[in-house]
């Protein structure tokens, strides 16, 4: 009898393992999906992703990580500079809908450094789609930096957020490009010294370079051929990457062709 009862245990334990593994197969594959479908610019997968990620929100196990990659896929479906417009109400739903998302994250885990990073890349676009609430989301912002830095000092996608911030912020208010440069190029560093797998977040990398290149094309004094090399380096991790291969690739070559052709 004894002997039965524990093999009826061992086959417990087994099935609830067996099960375990193939539910965190199911969202690391969920995950995937809502980062590919972002990357591809593919709106119409992207709202379908963001439903089946909705759904492991509702399961403990997934609940916090679940909430983090809803914040960004909403973000990301956004970002687009098409729906960043005051008049946009989808755009200002969904990303109120993100920070919600983000306050949940933080309320289970108080130093989740990637949700303070997430949450501020959703209040500086906040800033744009609602402007007469600028003073409300400034205010916010030097807790949030201050909690990503100290929460994730080596973590490179809070340090994109940062250069993002720099960048676009003038000089006036503490902006600065060339200091911007120097933590996108920071960023990168820790990209290729991060070990972290699914489910936890380790998108990025080819972003960061994206964003950088993009730095060296709007800066003051522009730079062509560095801003083409990083975003061919984006490419070679992501392919996908529809932003840079559609759009700011091949933006960067025409310019260096019309320069060349004025010579």
């Amino acid at each position: 009898m004894k002997k039965y009862q524990q093999l009826t245990m061992f086959g417990l334990c087994l099935f609830i393992s067996m099960n375990l593994a193939a539910q965190n197969k199911k969202f690391n594959k969920a995950i995937e999906n809502l980062i590919s479908a972002s990357l591809q610019s593919d709106s119409t997968e992207m709202l379908k992703q963001l439903e089946v990620m909705a759904d492991f929100t509702n399961k403990k196990e997934t609940e916090l990580l679940a909430s983090y990659y809803l914040a960004f896929g909403k973000w990301q479906f956004v970002l687009p500079q098409s729906n960043i417009s005051p008049t946009n109400e989808e755009a200002k739903k969904l990303i109120r809908s993100a920070v919600a998302d983000l306050k949940k994250c933080l309320d289970i885990k108080e130093d989740f450094a990637d949700a303070y990073a997430m949450y501020l890349n959703c209040l500086y676009l906040q800033n744009y789609l609602e402007p007469s609430r600028r003073g409300e989301f400034f205010q916010k912002i030097p807790e949030l930096d201050k909690k990503a830095r100290s929460y994730g000092e080596d973590n490179p996608r809070v340090m994109m957020t940062v250069a993002q911030n720099s960048f676009f912020t003038p000089e006036q208010f503490g902006g600065s490009q060339s200091r911007a440069v120097t933590e996108y190029r920071k960023a990168i560093e820790l990209f290729e010294k991060e070990t972290v797998e699914l489910p936890q977040p380790n998108w990025g990398h080819s972003i960061a370079y994206g964003w950088l290149a993009n730095a060296f094309r709007y800066q003051k004094d522009p730079n062509l051929l560095k801003a083409r090399e990083l975003f061919k380096k984006s490419l070679e991790l992501r392919p996908d990457f529809s932003w840079v291969k559609n759009n700011a690739l091949p933006a960067v070559e025409k310019q260096i062709a019309d320069i060349l052709d004025a010579k």
